[in-house]
């Protein structure tokens, strides 16, 4: 309302310095005009210039009047933009402990919670980026696990909430809602870091010159073939009152196999032609068809542990990469049952 009323003030300002030069104008023009009385020619020619300065005058004013309104109606614009975000809102750090300690209470998460610090988050308009800490006795020991929150401060239904109370009202589920717990859930299970060795071990029996492991790490995928499992298992664990909300234990080689869960990898698949030159992905058909043959005969090696692989793919040679891919693998019985790819824009 300050604005508006700011902005109707300049104009009515503009319109009163407009008349007042018209009326300036034309007094002067009536003095120059008794003065010169004798001469009707240059009365005349005094009349046209008067005539003109006067138009350009008023002109020049309602120009300047156009201006300042559109500016100020900017102005009046990014200050309303930066009012519904709350770009420049300041909240007390209590508020900002209930909303977080809230987040985790509402979801059954009955471990400590502390804010650790929170920082203005000028890059999306969020509000707030806070880091966070839970704490939770898991066989005698306390486990932590950071996170990092989004705390809104726009004028709208999302003011005052954190994104894990934004994913919750949609429906996501808990380890949508709490990724850090989930991973963090999975690294303590029995069989995680057995799992992942054996995959790299699994590697080592493929030619190196031709197939390099990157890295690799387990993903919990939303769109797994079989989440529904992993799912079911978490309600169960949630029923006996098993830790971090039934996120743990999570038995790993059983989800592998019921492709619940995925081994996330990103790998460099060396495929020199006779030329020297590279095959790239995202050529033609042709060659894609070619890079899958030689990476389906390296995988044939490794007879990798069974379980579905989401594979990021770099085609060169030594440290130089040519395209980008990525596959899904599926291997049932150290077998490659399943070789498709998942993305045709690179």
């Amino acid at each position: 309302m300050f604005l508006i009323f700011l902005i109707l003030l300049l104009l009515v300002i503009s319109i009163l310095i407009s008349i007042s030069l018209i009326l300036f104008t034309r007094h002067k023009n009536r003095s120059q005009y008794s003065l010169d009385a004798q001469n009707n020619e240059r009365n005349q020619e005094l009349a046209k210039d008067n005539k003109h300065k006067i138009g350009f005058g008023v002109l020049g004013c309602f120009l300047s009047s156009v201006v300042i309104v559109f500016f100020m109606a900017l102005v009046s614009m990014f200050l309303n933009f930066i009012d519904i975000w709350g770009i420049f809102v300041r909240v007390p750090k209590y508020e900002m402990v209930q909303a977080v300690q809230r987040s985790y209470k509402q979801s059954g998460f009955e471990g400590t919670v502390r804010v650790l610090d929170a920082n203005k988050n000028y890059t999306s308009f969020a509000g707030y980026l806070i880091s966070a800490e839970y704490s939770e006795e898991i066989e005698g020991k306390t486990v932590k696990i950071g996170d990092r929150i989004e705390y809104y401060t726009s004028r709208d239904e999302k003011y005052g909430k954190t994104d894990i109370d934004l994913q919750l009202e949609k429906g996501d589920a808990i380890y949508q809602a709490f990724p850090s717990i989930a991973y963090r859930g999975l690294e303590l299970s029995p069989g995680y870091s057995e799992t992942l060795e054996t995959v790299k071990d699994s590697f080592t029996k493929a030619d190196k010159k031709k197939l390099y492991l990157e890295s690799l790490d387990f993903m919990i995928d939303k769109d797994a073939p079989n989440i529904d499992a992993y799912e079911a298992l978490i309600k169960k664990n949630r029923a006996e009152g098993q830790p971090l909300q039934g996120l743990y234990p999570i038995p790993i080689s059983d989800m592998l196999e019921k492709e619940a869960l995925a081994i996330e990898m990103k790998v460099i698949l060396n495929v020199e032609q006779d030329d020297g030159s590279i095959i790239s992905i995202g050529q033609d058909q042709k060659n894609d068809d070619k890079i899958k043959q030689i990476l389906q005969e390296q995988l044939d090696l490794t007879k990798l542990p069974n379980a579905r692989y989401l594979m990021a793919i770099s085609v060169g040679k030594h440290s130089k990469y040519f395209g980008f891919g990525k596959y899904e693998v599926i291997v049932q019985n150290h077998q490659i049952v399943q070789f498709s790819i998942q993305n045709k824009d690179y």
